[in-house]
């Protein structure tokens, strides 16, 4: 199981590709895609032991991490010319209840897979956890390409730094989920300050 698992996630850059050329609705094209995650966190969750802790001070350091995040898309934007907001563009079509439960998703499966099962698998080999941090984060940061582009993923790629960071030193996702989740909730919601940033784009 752990071996298809792991099959499923290195190829889930050429599935996320192929999902979002299909001749369907954006808003299936989401779904498809959610309904596929999913399906690998389910897997994930029943056949392996992830290193969660759920505590008032892993809660904490998410929100920190969160905080950090934002601060770190809004200034490297600047550096990457705003080129995540293509993506997010695309984002703000879907109706408000698809961006919330969206950004919760993505903060709980994405953990889940990439820096929760996908480090942990690859470190049984390499019995060498930074690498293995390496490697995930390259197969993180290429299968954000088919929605986001090559400079917004090389952006979210450096951000991701700092998720694997934490789980090097602390060796759990909790905090990380939290921290994820409210991220890209705040970024899909569309406030005032990512408006600015939009028009600033133009």
């Amino acid at each position: 199981m752990k071996f298809l698992l792991f099959f499923f996630i290195l190829f889930s850059p050429l599935i996320r590709w192929l999902i979002f050329n299909l001749k369907v609705n954006f808003v299936i094209k989401h779904i498809i895609w959610t309904c596929f995650k999913w399906l690998l966190t389910i897997f994930i969750i029943l056949s392996y032991k992830l290193p969660f802790d759920i505590s008032f001070e892993s809660f904490i350091y998410g929100i920190f991490i969160f905080l950090g995040s934002v601060l770190y898309f809004f200034f490297s934007s600047f550096l990457f010319k705003f080129k995540i907001f293509d993506g997010l563009k695309e984002i703000y079509n879907l109706p408000l209840i698809f961006r919330i439960l969206g950004g919760i998703s993505a903060g709980i499966t994405e953990e889940i897979i990439y820096r929760g099962f996908l480090v942990l698998f690859i470190n049984e080999f390499l019995n060498n956890l930074f690498l293995s941090c390496f490697f995930s984060l390259l197969i993180f940061g290429i299968f954000h390409i088919p929605l986001w582009g090559f400079i917004a993923s090389t952006q979210i790629s450096i951000w991701s730094i700092i998720l694997y960071s934490y789980f090097l030193i602390k060796g759990e996702i909790f905090a990380l989920i939290i921290a994820h989740s409210l991220n890209d909730i705040f970024f899909f919601l569309k406030t005032p300050l990512t408006n600015k940033f939009l028009i600033k784009q133009r």
